[in-house]
């Protein structure tokens, strides 16, 4: 972090790290594509039968060539909206330092004087109509200034005729995600038993692989694009129209997605973007790593 502070402006670090962040994803899906196979086609596959979702699928065939995702940014940031900003969505990709950076609001919460609301649903990331209008009601009756923290797919609030909120994420390397997931429900302090293999509790990521076994193949993967996506069945599927609706989403609707690789310097653009949830996030941070025991800072 102290290189990026010696040679960038705070500006240039968040024009960069904001296309590093779209350009990152672009070269996560490729990647993510490569590990889980064929099956990744970059296809404009058939979609639910809605005038909506058809009308959205025929705008992106006449706007983008199908072999060149391309997209304006609008850069620089407006830092005056950001520095205004009262209401977040933090609709964490497991296995993402989520945990992280859920620790450091705790801290900031009490530091910058505003609500964090942790939900206590850890596995239902996707929702109904009804679910998602539910929700929203609920997210939109919390006194502001608020972050709302939850492993969840993306909502848009304007399909409920509500003030869309600021939206916020990190990923990271989607194998790395994948092993990390891997050993995190063997070995992780929220085991989830049910869906190991039976008698493969103790194998490695490599014997899961060379055996085949469902939850490290393509059916059994947790991939990121869907908490760009939506709730969409088609988001479920590894299409083109899944990652560039996804990719459309951050744009419009993410003011931060960071990268674990690069969490310091993601802590850091936080802290500029938007000091009235985020300053001394690095100070947390580090508070956090110094005496390794997050409850004590708490």
């Amino acid at each position: 972090m102290g290189i990026s502070r010696l040679f960038l402006s705070p500006r240039r670090c968040i024009i960069c790290l904001t296309l590093a962040g779209i350009i990152g994803l672009i070269f996560l899906a490729s990647k993510e594509s490569q590990y889980l196979g064929d099956e990744w086609t970059f296809e404009l596959e058939p979609v639910l039968n809605t005038s909506k979702t058809s009308q959205t699928i025929e705008e992106i065939r006449h706007r983008r060539s199908r072999t060149n995702i391309r997209y304006d940014a609008d850069l620089p940031i407006n830092l005056s909206q950001t520095y205004n900003i009262t209401r977040i969505i933090y609709n964490r990709v497991g296995k993402c330092g989520s945990r992280s950076l859920q620790y450091v609001t705790d801290i900031l919460a009490r530091w910058n004087n505003f609500n964090h609301i942790k939900s206590l649903e850890y596995d239902k990331k996707y929702l109904t109509e009804d679910e998602q209008r539910h929700l929203v009601d609920a997210i939109e009756s919390q006194p502001i200034p608020f972050i709302y923290n939850r492993h969840v797919n993306f909502i848009d609030f304007d399909y409920f005729h509500r003030e869309m909120p600021a939206y916020i994420n990190l990923v990271r390397d989607p194998l790395q995600r994948v092993i990390s997931f891997y050993y995190f429900k063997r070995y992780g302090d929220i085991m989830e038993k049910r869906e190991i293999t039976p008698g493969h509790a103790n194998d490695t990521f490599d014997e899961c692989v060379l055996g085949g076994k469902k939850e490290c193949s393509v059916d059994g993967s947790n991939r990121m694009v869907p908490y760009f996506c939506g709730h969409s069945e088609e988001c479920r599927k590894p299409t083109r129209w899944a990652l560039e609706t996804a990719i459309r989403n951050i744009i419009d609707n993410y003011v931060f997605v960071g990268t674990l690789e690069d969490y310091d310097t993601s802590l850091y653009v936080l802290e500029y973007l938007m000091p009235q949830f985020f300053s001394g996030a690095s100070d947390a941070y580090k508070l956090i790593i110094d005496r390794g025991d997050r409850k004590s800072v708490v």
